[in-house]
């Protein structure tokens, strides 16, 4: 049965709603009198009244209910407030400077073997069974839109490795220290810390200790070596499938640090080493899913100019030189070093998966000088049925095969959502991600800086061999990584120029091996 409400009727449910559903809290009592008159004057029917009474009652519980959740807020927020007054609340403060602030970093534990074989075998060998544990940590943010910044700690001290080994023996003190949990040989030290200011859009200016910004390869650079000085960047967009780039660096090899002996600065050069890396390069959208990328790179020395300047800036005299023999005395210097690197990566989809094939090239243009310059090279002789190691002038004796060049290439497969395919390949740390990569690989003995290249992959040059890597995420955060190389030395009639204190014992490396198995958390 319908029943018809008049106007008035109608005029005045209206007004009862709205006075009904008011401001929250509104008096209910007064409500439900104004309904009682109302009805008692006739104006509304008993049906309406009862209903619009009904509908005030369940509103005045809501509004109960709306006034205990408030509150409970602000008992709440009392007691926070009373909280941080009391000191039992943690307060962090950021300076109005700081615009964004994002943490960064990666907890790595690590199973090693190495094993780093000498043409003169026992004792000379260096064969390594160890596990091992990195940090790094920082923070990373903007200041204004045109200004960034950046802070990273890590452990170690040793520019090519941040890695400490568990149970390490105190390496300076000459009575080995075999105390359970020793912590004598861990450090935490300053990774990175830089300022960037952007001027204009796709040009970065960065000043202080950062990751290295050039496109290149573990074969010229370690990874974990991070640059000190001023970096240039720049990246021009030409159209949509486009861009030229441009990198350049002014970075401190070794600072001004004189001797404190009168008879040490006979030799002493003042000021400090430079080393001058400037880079151009292209993306190309080949297709909509193929993309090309290529950079020329040149890499040039302040005061190495046939001076035989070590890292510490003393001049060169007898055999300060590089030799290419493993010694720590002589192969840690930079003369005669101007070289030519040119990297080049491929990316493209394989059916459901991400692709990339990559490789690497780099040339000494005074490779010839830097082997023959009153530096000795090793020469191996048979004696009781063993080469042995005897020392004559390259020019006299021996050209070093291949000695100005370096090469790799290689290719990589991964998942359809791994972010990171590149030759300075960073895990992604998503579930399910996974990339496997092979490549090999060939360092000439005086085609590079020995104190830049890869400390794992093969430390030295004058090697060559192959490498393989896969990594896996089984849950957002933790990538686990499995690594094997293999490797030999190139010219058998040449030593392994460089240095690394994980195979220090064998000057010349003949045979190589290494396998590394990570388990990474990164966030």
């Amino acid at each position: 049965m319908k029943h018809y409400i008049p106007k008035r009727q109608v005029l005045a449910l209206g007004v009862a709603l709205a006075l009904g559903t008011g401001p929250a809290f509104a008096n209910s009592d007064a409500m439900l009198q104004l309904l009682s008159v109302l009805h008692a004057k006739g104006t509304i029917d008993d049906e309406a009244f009862q209903a619009l009474t009904v509908a005030t009652k369940a509103d005045e519980e809501h509004n109960t209910e709306a006034v205990a959740v408030v509150a409970k807020k602000a008992e709440v927020a009392e007691k926070a407030a009373s909280g941080s007054k009391s000191g039992s609340k943690l307060q962090v403060t950021v300076g109005d400077a700081i615009k964004s602030a994002e943490f960064f970093g990666d907890l790595r534990i690590r199973y090693e073997y190495r094993d780093a074989q000498s043409q003169l075998g026992t004792p000379y060998d260096t064969e390594r069974d160890r596990y091992r544990y990195a940090i790094r940590a920082g923070v990373k943010g903007a200041i204004s839109p045109q200004w960034d910044y950046g802070f990273r700690l890590e452990t170690g001290t040793y520019g090519r490795s941040p890695w400490l080994t568990m149970g390490q023996k105190n390496y300076y003190n000459s009575t080995p220290n075999n105390t359970l949990g020793d912590k004598s040989s861990t450090s935490l030290n300053v990774g990175q810390a830089y300022l960037t200011y952007k001027p204009v859009d796709g040009m970065k200016l960065t000043a202080g200790r950062m990751a290295n910004p050039l496109f290149t390869s573990a074969m010229v650079w370690d990874a974990d070596i991070n640059v000190e000085g001023l970096s240039e960047q720049y990246v021009y967009p030409i159209g949509a499938s486009t861009k030229l780039f441009a990198n350049a660096g002014q970075w401190i090899y070794s600072s001004d640090s004189p001797p404190s002996s009168a008879s040490s600065l006979a030799n002493y050069s003042t000021g400090s080493t430079f080393l001058f890396a400037t880079q151009a390069g292209i993306i190309q959208k080949l297709t909509d899913t193929v993309e090309l990328k290529a950079g020329l790179t040149g890499y040039t020395y302040s005061k190495a100019e046939g001076d035989g300047l070590a890292a510490g800036g003393v001049l060169g005299t007898t055999n300060h030189f590089f030799t290419g023999t493993g010694s720590v005395a002589t192969d840690s210097y930079i003369n005669n070093l101007s070289i030519i690197e040119v990297p080049v990566l491929v990316t493209f989809p394989i059916a459901n998966f991400k692709g990339a094939v990559f490789g690497d090239f780099a040339h000494n243009t005074e490779a010839s000088q830097r082997m023959a310059l009153d530096s000795l090279s090793p020469v191996y002789k048979t004696v009781n049925h063993k080469q042995v190691l005897a020392y004559n002038l390259f020019p006299n004796n021996h050209k070093a095969d291949g000695g100005a060049d370096a090469f790799t290439f290689g290719w990589a497969i991964a998942s359809e959502n791994t972010p990171a395919l590149g030759i300075m390949h960073t895990p992604s740390a998503k579930a399910g991600n996974w990339e496997f990569r092979n490549y090999y690989q060939r360092i000439g003995l005086a085609s590079l800086d020995p104190n830049l290249i890869d400390s794992d992959f093969f430390e030295r040059t004058n090697t060559q061999g192959v490498y393989m890597a896969g990594s896996y995420a089984p849950v957002d955060g933790i990538v686990t990584v499995l690594k094997y190389g293999l490797a030999s030395r190139f010219d058998k009639n040449a030593g392994t120029g460089g240095t690394n204190s994980d195979s220090i014992s064998t000057q010349t490396i003949n045979n190589y091996q290494i396998v590394q198995l990570d388990m990474i958390l990164k966030w």
